[in-house]
Order: structure tokens, then C-alpha cells, then sequence
């Protein structure tokens, strides 16, 4: 059951059968998408034994009052499953329309969240690009000053040409006396 009702709850998305010769209550079909659709383990055919732990057994308007509650509330379903025995299932309440509208909201909010990570990456490649410029604004400046002291230093280890050998011989006596020292 499924449809949802003036007071808003709805079911897990089964359609039962009542057998009038066993008086069981069983699944006759199970609607796409819904509650127990979703679950993968209601099968057509299995008998519905009791609802959050009260018996149904031929039932079917105490088994509809018990399944029926808010969109997205759990329930707990024993079923007996042919060759198996009873099975304690827990469903979720809600339509087709409710499980969709949730993924579709939980796909926005991924979309949210990724447009939010990718504004903070971009924040990050700003600063980042905006370091990357300071310090090659840096680096140009410091190349700068190393070409400057080495235009100096070219300047300064020029050979000297001596005019005369007057001044050839004094700087070949300061080399002589700074060698002694």
C-alpha cells in the first residue's frame, strides 16, 4: 500500500491479496520504486505474518492501518517466504515520487557541494597564481642584482694597462711586499 492518505501517510508499496480459503494475507504485486521495491527482498507470493509485531494473519484493514505511516519512517514486515520460513524485513514508507524527489534532492546537494569545492579550488589557484607572481617578481629582482654586481665585478677585474714601466715596477714591488706579509 502506497497511496497516501488525507493525513499524509503512506504505505511500503505493496498490493496484497487476502486468500479467502487460508484467510492469508499475501503479496500480490510490488509497486517500482517504492519502499519495498527498493529493499529487493519482497517477493511476489510471500504471506505477510505481522506488522511491527502484530499478527495480520487474514487481516488485511489491520495490516493497511499498521504498514500506513509518515514518508520515510521505517517499519518492521515478517513475511513467510515459500522454502524459507518467516523473515523479519525492514521497510521504508514512501511512494515512487518520495524516494525520487529524495535522490533529486541528494543530487543537488552534490551538485552544491561540488560547485562549492570548485569555488574553493579556484580561490586557491588565485592565491596561489597571485603568490606564483610575487615570487617571480622576486626572482627577476634578485637576477637583477646578480647581473648589477656582476657588471660591477667585470668592472672592477678589468686587466690594468700600465702606461709606463716606472708603474710596472711599483705595482711588481707592492705584489712583492704583499706576498712577504
Amino acid at each position: 500500500w502506497f497511496q497516501v492518505g488525507g493525513d499524509g501517510n503512506v504505505g511500503v508499496g505493496i498490493v496484497i491479496e487476502n486468500d479467502p480459503s487460508t484467510h492469508n494475507v499475501f503479496v500480490q504485486s510490488v509497486v517500482p520504486g517504492a519502499g519495498a521495491d527498493r529493499s529487493g527482498r519482497v517477493e511476489l507470493g510471500d504471506t505477510i505474518v505481522s506488522v511491527d509485531g502484530v499478527s495480520v494473519d487474514g487481516l488485511p484493514s489491520t495490516l493497511f492501518r499498521l504498514i500506513r505511516g509518515k514518508p520515510g519512517t521505517w517499519v518492521d514486515v515478517t513475511v513467510r517466504k515459500p522454502r524459507v520460513g518467516e523473515v523479519r524485513l525492514r521497510l521504508q514508507r514512501g511512494t515512487p515520487d518520495y524516494f525520487l524527489s529524495r535522490e533529486h534532492l541528494a543530487e543537488v546537494q552534490a551538485e552544491a557541494d561540488i560547485r562549492a569545492e570548485m569555488e574553493h579550488l579556484r580561490s586557491r589557484v588565485v592565491r596561489l597564481s597571485g603568490a606564483h607572481t610575487e615570487a617571480q617578481e622576486k626572482i627577476a629582482q634578485t637576477q637583477a642584482l646578480i647581473k648589477q654586481q656582476h657588471a660591477d665585478f667585470q668592472a672592477w677585474a678589468t686587466p690594468l694597462v700600465l702606461r709606463n714601466e716606472q708603474a710596472a715596477r711599483g705595482i711588481a714591488g707592492l705584489e712583492t711586499e704583499f706576498k712577504r706579509k
